[in-house]
């Protein structure tokens, strides 16, 4: 990780996008991709921000996996992925102890039909206590290249003889 994690609180998605916004025009070196969840509030989020013209990355978290059969769904795959760069040992993180804490914390049990499931956002909640915001956005980074990039769609106004 280059940079400490930076977090902020708002259930109205237009002050989410103006918080991202300013992030990636302030950023020195601009990322390929930002990924967003696509689903409930972040998918106000992510049509605005590609609107702005930003590269986002929608990823579906409920949607089937990628890449094989171990998985539930794309939710699992991404913390896998996660727990893959980890058990790698070539990275270094910020000594941030809530993300720590709630990195830590992950759990698999297996499914009825054999595939690899992590605990429920809901009971992750119940274990710590929180909603374990910043390791899901850290994870979701791990997603690069796995969601469907959504490039800017123009404007289209109603025809009134102005475009």
């Amino acid at each position: 990780m280059t940079e400490p994690i930076k977090t902020w609180r708002s259930d109205d998605a237009m002050v989410s996008v103006g918080k991202v916004v300013q992030e990636y025009q302030d950023a020195k070196v601009k990322p390929l991709q930002i990924c967003v969840d696509s689903i409930g509030l972040g998918a106000p989020v992510a049509d605005r921000l590609a609107e702005q013209g930003l590269p986002i990355m929608c990823v579906n978290v409920s949607e089937s996996h990628s890449s094989n059969d171990r998985y539930l769904r794309l939710r699992d795959e991404m913390w896998e992925r996660t727990r893959e760069w980890f058990y790698a040992r070539d990275c270094k993180i910020p000594n941030d102890e809530p993300f720590i804490g709630e990195i830590s914390l992950v759990k698999w049990k297996p499914t009825s039909n054999g595939k690899m499931k992590v605990i429920t956002k809901a009971e992750m909640k119940k274990d710590l206590h929180k909603s374990p915001d910043r390791s899901e956005a850290f994870c979701f980074t791990m997603m690069a290249g796995a969601g469907v990039v959504r490039k800017p769609r123009p404007i289209k106004y109603p025809a009134r003889g102005y475009a």
